[in-house]
């Protein structure tokens, strides 16, 4: 590994994580309260919570080429379900899932073609129940193939997802337990991510329920001109504050898009 990719290497996370870090500490004193009357009447928020990351980047031969310490910060502004018709999402990112790759090792079949501002994820409730959850800007939306085993519909489904909105309104406990990225909506680079548990707790009866403990096991890993880079990732940690969703996944999203980068260019040395 030569000096100059080494330099590369260290400048971009330094930069990364001078922007993530000063960003949070400027931000996180102003956001308003869940319930604060400064939100717009139509939305309140979900506090996703402060992850505390300990990253491996591992390559293919097994060999750590870099461990990195990170602190993460998210909101997401859900909307508030009798406040509109067609309520729209605060969020934008670019997510989903699409055929060829795998997750923990079992092979995805649904197929989807990813658009600016849309997530895929598969949820589960504390009450028993699963849904496969596609948002693309104000709707989640089951499309594409059904697994083996699982009733064969296709159903739109909104926010009001009974299972979902009751674990949301009065605590319980939201799993995903698969989730995949794709960047710039190019099947060429891709993030795969495992489950994860969010405990959502009531703590009163005049405040949202609020995540309690968000667990995180598994593997992140990037799919850059056919290499794979895997990346080893765990947390649990407590709720801390609240920051905002966008602001944090556009600076993780600026840190991925710089280590597929580096990686891309090392790997064709």
């Amino acid at each position: 590994m030569s000096e100059a990719f080494r330099f590369r290497v260290a400048v971009s996370l330094c930069i990364v994580l001078m922007l993530t870090m000063g960003s949070l500490s400027q931000r996180a004193d102003s956001i308003p309260d869940t319930n604060s009357s400064a939100l717009d009447s139509d939305y309140y928020y979900i506090p996703i919570g402060i992850f505390d990351y300990t990253i491996s980047f591992v390559s293919e031969a097994g060999v750590e080429l870099l461990r990195l310490g990170c602190m993460i910060s998210m909101r997401y502004a859900h909307p508030d379900a009798m406040g509109e018709e067609t309520p729209q999402h605060r969020m934008t990112v670019t997510m989903g899932f699409h055929r060829g790759h795998s997750i923990l090792g079992r092979p995805l079949v649904t197929e989807m073609r990813v658009n600016v501002c849309s997530f895929y994820s598969r949820w589960s409730t504390s009450l028993g129940e699963t849904t496969d959850l596609f948002m693309n800007d104000s709707m989640f939306d089951l499309r594409g193939e059904i697994p083996s085993g699982h009733k064969e519909s296709v159903t739109k489904v909104t926010e009001r997802d009974a299972a979902t909105r009751h674990v949301i309104m009065f605590g319980g406990t939201l799993h995903i337990e698969a989730m995949s990225i794709v960047l710039s909506n190019s099947e060429d680079v891709s993030l795969d991510m495992g489950p994860l548990d969010i405990v959502m707790e009531k703590l009163s009866e005049e405040s949202s329920p609020q995540p309690a403990v968000v667990s995180y096991g598994g593997n992140l890993s990037y799919l850059c001109d056919s290499n794979r880079l895997v990346v080893n990732l765990e947390c649990s940690t407590p709720w801390i504050q609240r920051v905002d969703l966008v602001l944090s996944l556009g600076l993780l999203g600026i840190a991925c898009v710089a280590t597929v980068v580096i990686v891309s260019k090392w790997r064709k040395r």
